[in-house]
């Protein structure tokens, strides 16, 4: 990964000085080098697409259509790696939580309660959040004579945002404050709560997790508009993460922070194809961005050999 990082980076360096070097006394002062630099980037970039695809990219186990292809039996790959899974979830042992809003049994779930109120200025409209809360317990997802375990705290695909009220929900929702012990929620606590949201979501999680924060003084939760996302026990649902030999499960993928996050959605694999960051992009993707990343980048360099970068200062004065 290093070597790779470094062998763009020095391939923008030679090819921005070339274009310097070719086209810099056609271009505003302004824009120097800054033009260079952003078209070499661009044909960096597209050119290492198509390296990527020669090399084999797209191509054997660990391929987009062979990741699709094991989601229904299960299989997982046979060096870890990305893998997606379909089937119904249920804990790996014990009982399911029952999510804090709508009472439905679940292995894992999100919430928020917050008050939408008017900016001072526009027309758009603020969110004040005064209670939010995940959590997660080991499950298994049983698909074709398989049980896949998934040991992360996932992102949900299918949250319900400002979902109906109807008194049961309202219950349920007086009910979960009054019962439940809160960390502190405040502007001055917002990094922690993002740090340790993230360090939940990018770790695997054999023991499970839970996280609360609330607003002290906050009162009347019945009244607040609410989300929920939950992954319900008995009901289809697609997981897709990193496959870990150790573990023996679904955990989000090594990198620490920039870590591919373990992923659910709701039904067949088509509800999670393109939002997941653990699933390989197919060759028709790589190929189109990578031929969009050229075309950009060489349509900079023709408007520098045209002289049309030399003039755009003074259009604007």
């Amino acid at each position: 990964m290093v070597i790779g990082c470094l062998g763009h980076l020095a391939a923008i360096a030679g090819l921005s000085f070339a274009l310097e070097r070719a086209f810099g006394d056609d271009i505003a002062e302004p824009l120097r080098p800054w033009a260079s630099v952003l078209a070499s980037s661009l044909i960096t970039l597209g050119a290492s697409n198509f390296l990527h695809l020669i090399r084999g990219y797209g191509q054997g186990d660990q391929s987009r259509d062979a990741i699709l292809a094991r989601a229904a039996t299960g299989t997982p790959p046979v060096e870890g790696g990305p893998m997606m899974v379909t089937g119904v979830a249920r804990p790996e042992s014990g009982t399911p939580f029952v999510s804090p809003l709508t009472g439905t049994p679940c292995v894992a779930y999100e919430y928020r309660l917050y008050r939408r109120h008017k900016l001072s200025f526009g027309q758009r409209r603020g969110i004040t959040v005064m209670w939010l809360g995940l959590a997660t317990q080991p499950f298994v997802v049983e698909s074709g004579g398989r049980s896949v375990r998934v040991l992360a705290l996932p992102d949900l695909v299918d949250v319900r945002k400002d979902m109906p009220r109807p008194p049961e929900v309202r219950a349920n929702a007086q009910a979960w404050v009054g019962a439940t012990r809160f960390q502190p929620f405040s502007v001055s606590t917002l990094p922690s709560i993002f740090s340790a949201m993230t360090a939940a979501h990018v770790e695997p999680q054999p023991r499970g997790v839970r996280l609360d924060w609330g607003r002290e003084g906050a009162t009347a939760p019945a009244s607040l508009q609410m989300d929920e996302g939950l992954v319900p026990v008995g009901q289809e649902v697609s997981v897709v993460g990193h496959w870990s030999p150790e573990l023996q499960a679904i955990v989000p993928g090594p990198g620490g922070l920039a870590a591919t996050r373990v992923t659910v959605a709701l039904g067949p694999p088509s509800e999670l194809s393109w939002r997941a960051t653990a699933l390989p992009s197919s060759v028709a993707a790589v190929a189109i961005f990578g031929v969009l990343l050229l075309g950009a980048g060489g349509a900079i360099i023709w408007a520098m050999d045209a002289g049309l970068l030399a003039a755009i200062p003074a259009a604007f004065r």
